[in-house]
């Protein structure tokens, strides 16, 4: 993929409040990547209480405490939340990475709802004029699977998972400078070191499971995250 100057991705998140509770959803952060003449740089904007305005994050970043409830208005944990200053947008957002991580062949080899219309986003892309040149087909290109896709092979659901979630920093040219394994999805297991990282049938000694159970400041992914993703944990277990 190679991107032209001045491409802007978004991505807007937003929080239940209450748990469960589509309409208690409420809007965080919008992001932007921005692909310049020489560099890609990332801002964060985070949203008034208001809903009606969005201010930019400090060059530090922001730490918020947000108060989840259950549906019957009991409390049921205080989730903390991370705008990302723009030197930690760059830790992932990392030129090794491409920058935009989301935007990969596999990530976007899936069928979305474009306002009723579902089609493959990819094919979408193509349509659109996005692509130099026209696709026809995507039978032929990886895919990531669902970790909750239990059609899938487990193997296929937790490489898929390593990729979305690690190759950022997991590949060769990567800002890691001890854990070196490959987490991407096209590379063979063989090539990849990932079983070097693994105590067969012992997961609490494998240092890719302990570092995803982690709450600690061995968790990985090292930012971004204050929860531990237990279904995937249990997935990679």
């Amino acid at each position: 993929w190679g991107f032209p100057k001045g491409t802007v991705w978004v991505k807007h998140f937003d929080l239940e409040i209450t748990n469960g509770v589509a309409a208690s959803r409420r809007k965080l952060e919008t992001r932007f990547l921005v692909k310049g003449s020489d560099e890609t740089y990332g801002v964060t904007y985070i949203w008034d209480v208001a809903q009606t305005n969005a201010v930019l994050a400090s060059q530090e970043g922001v730490d918020e405490l947000i108060a989840i409830y259950n549906p019957d208005g009991s409390l049921l944990r205080t989730q903390a939340w991370r705008y990302p200053s723009e030197l930690e947008c760059r830790v992932c957002h990392n030129s090794s990475a491409g920058y935009a991580l989301g935007f990969s062949t596999a990530q976007l080899n899936r069928d979305h709802d474009y306002d009723g219309t579902i089609t493959n986003q990819l094919l979408a892309l193509s349509a659109a004029g996005y692509l130099d040149a026209s696709l026809t087909s995507v039978a032929a290109f990886r895919t990531l699977r669902p970790a909750t896709d239990e059609a899938r092979p487990l193997y296929d659901r937790v490489r898929s998972y390593l990729s979305a979630n690690c190759s950022s920093c997991h590949h060769p040219g990567g800002p890691t400078t001890i854990a070196k394994w490959d987490a991407r999805l096209q590379v063979p297991l063989d090539l990849t070191h990932i079983l070097e990282k693994i105590n067969p049938r012992n997961p609490n000694k494998s240092a890719i499971h302990s570092r995803i159970s982690s709450q600690y400041t061995d968790r990985m992914p090292p930012m971004a995250s204050s929860e531990v993703d237990q279904s995937n944990v249990d997935l990679m277990r």
